[in-house]
């Protein structure tokens, strides 16, 4: 079978079809010159999934109709038997469809549509006939990747035998008070910035104390802070009045002190994790802490080649729909919209959904947040403004309604 697809600027209305139906020839219909400028990302995913897909590029004038006619006249003519999916492509390409088709019955062409959201295929010339495939599921790596993008550098993710269970203490010790949590967090960093980068921590208080501003202050906060993570079952305390000893239970309970925002990140990963439907993960991929290298290209730093990076706290995709989230336990900048709106259009298109999430969002009064809220609406960012007093059900639900909002 032989697909052929009207190329479109967003690039999982290309992919889609081939991915679901793995056709032995895929032809792209479009002007070449942006064609092979956004080939080489298509052909390297269709490698890994579309393994023995022969891809080839048609030229045709987007402004003439005749021209794209005869060339779907020359491509059906020679093909035995064609799907066309019009999921995507411009106007005059869909229209140049329809005229080829209509009347044709003789020719073993077929026309259809996929439904991105729903996963649905319709047919769209009439003959009751359409191919489904089967589902597609996307990584997140693979999707930056279709949109020009890189993963890089990767970072390292929470085991995949984690459960929100694990961290219910530390997350009541951190949503009761997210000020206090930042600040007596960023001491600790502070402290164990003088010691070795381990589970197991040391610092002789001698030793330390001329470096560090405020000491007797911090040292107080820090021990307070100390007792609270034993309780919660993140270290094991045994500290003495002349050092602070102690070793974290394992990497991921680590990391959840290693900055102040983790926790809220590590928490909204571990619950994205977590929700099912029908038995199954509702997400395909759950990623956190995903830099991504906007042009794709990776300099070595010697090379001193500025580059264009941004970080995402959190990045989730079910099937071939990404949801990009922002994490934010502290004060939030009115930049923080626009950033996240800017990285998940380009990197996700218009099918991308958003979301913040803050522990306690506070502006500075009653207006300041009314518009902050509509701002968010507006670029179609849902909104979560208190990630503190969430039940369990209520995280699940987040996740759900940004996804079909």
């Amino acid at each position: 079978m032989t697909l052929i697809e009207c190329f479109d600027p967003i690039p999982i209305r290309n992919v889609v079809a081939c991915l679901r139906l793995q056709p032995e020839k895929l032809i792209f219909l479009g002007d070449m010159e942006f064609m092979e400028s956004r080939i080489r990302a298509y052909r390297e995913l269709f490698a890994r999934r579309a393994k023995n897909t022969q891809v080839e590029l048609y030229h045709v004038r987007l402004d003439d109709r005749d021209d794209i006619f005869r060339t779907l006249e020359e491509i059906t003519g020679q093909e035995d038997a064609c799907v066309i999916d019009i999921t995507g492509g411009a106007e005059q390409l869909l229209m140049a469809v329809g005229a080829v088709t209509m009347g044709r019955s003789e020719r073993k062409v077929s026309v259809q549509k996929f439904e991105l959201r729903s996963g649905m295929v319709l047919d769209c010339d009439g003959d009751g006939k359409t191919i489904a495939g089967r589902q597609v599921e996307l990584t997140a790596q693979e999707l930056i990747g279709l949109h020009g993008g890189r993963v890089y550098p990767h970072s390292s993710q929470p085991s995949l035998d984690c459960r929100p269970e694990d961290i219910r203490q530390l997350w009541e010790l951190v949503s009761g008070d997210s000020k206090n949590w930042n600040k007596t967090v960023s001491y600790l960093n502070e402290f164990e910035s003088r010691a070795d980068d381990g589970m197991d921590v040391y610092l002789p208080l001698d030793r330390i104390a001329g470096g560090i501003r405020d000491f007797k202050t911090k040292e107080a906060a820090v021990r307070g802070l100390l007792e609270k993570l034993d309780r919660c079952g993140v270290i094991t305390d045994r500290s003495s009045g002349s050092a602070l000893r102690y070793a974290y239970r394992n990497d991921m309970l680590r990391s959840c002190v290693k900055k102040a925002g983790n926790m809220l990140e590590i928490k909204t990963l571990l619950e994205a994790r977590a929700l099912a439907r029908d038995g199954k993960p509702y997400f395909c991929d759950c990623q956190m802490s995903v830099t991504i290298d906007w042009d794709g290209t990776v300099f070595a730093p010697e090379e001193r080649v500025p580059e264009t990076r941004n970080e995402i706290d959190v990045l989730l995709v079910r099937g071939m729909t990404p949801l990009f989230i922002s994490c934010k336990n502290g004060d939030i900048g009115e930049e923080e919209l626009y950033k996240l709106n800017t990285v998940a259009e380009r990197f996700g298109s218009r099918f991308a959904r958003k979301m913040l999430i803050a522990t306690d969002l506070e502006r500075k009064g009653p207006m300041s947040m009314k518009a902050y809220i509509q701002r968010a609406k507006d670029m179609g960012i849902y909104l979560v403004t208190d990630a503190g007093e969430l039940t369990d059900r209520q995280w699940r639900q987040i996740f759900l309604d940004a996804m079909e909002s």
